[in-house]
């Protein structure tokens, strides 16, 4: 079997919501087939065949009391979806900002975001960054596609003073305007 066909073999597993279900519950916990089938509300019988179907991959085995529960192998694919789960269910942002400028390592790290409510009220983020600046007590460290804002000017520069740190990454093409570098 293929590189190729392995991955649509995984992927076409993950497709059921049912299965995604079920990996989530044993990951929580180790279950035995019944009380997977109750906890999830699903008869016995359709509990089974998707636990076969998940072994048959091993994404889970079964232990020698009879509770199922992930490989390792299936831990580890089911960490990585968390990524594509941030991503479904935020589609409408990401059809509309690319985010393919941010380094990959930041990329990689994106379902870290899942808890985070977005807010795309931009009177509002200005507000939470402008506390935040005011808040810092050890450093600011701003990633922006644009200049500072106005408004956190003085913040920053109160903050400075008062030994906290700043460290600003821009891309390449930005020139702060006259007199903001050495600012701040």
């Amino acid at each position: 079997m293929s590189d190729m066909e392995e991955l649509c073999d995984l992927l076409f597993e993950f497709s059921s919501t049912e299965r995604m279900n079920i990996m989530k519950s044993l990951h929580e916990e180790r279950l035995r087939l019944s009380h997977l089938s109750k906890n999830l509300d699903i008869t016995v019988t359709e509990a089974s065949r998707h636990l076969q179907r998940l072994s048959d991959i091993q994404l889970i085995d079964k232990d020698a009391d009879g509770a199922f529960g992930p490989t390792p192998y299936g831990e580890l694919a089911l960490s990585l979806l968390s990524s594509l789960d941030f991503i479904s269910r935020n589609k409408g942002y990401f059809l509309e900002h690319d985010i393919s400028g941010l380094p990959d390592g930041l990329i990689s790290r994106i379902s870290e975001l899942s808890l985070a409510p977005l807010n795309t009220d931009v009177v509002r983020v200005l507000a939470h960054v402008n506390v935040m600046f005011q808040e810092a007590e050890e450093y600011i460290w701003v990633m922006s596609y644009a200049h500072s804002l106005p408004s956190t000017i003085p913040i920053v520069e109160e903050r400075l003073e008062k030994g906290v740190t700043l460290r600003r990454i821009f891309p390449e093409e930005i020139i702060p305007p006259t007199g903001e570098a050495e600012t701040i």
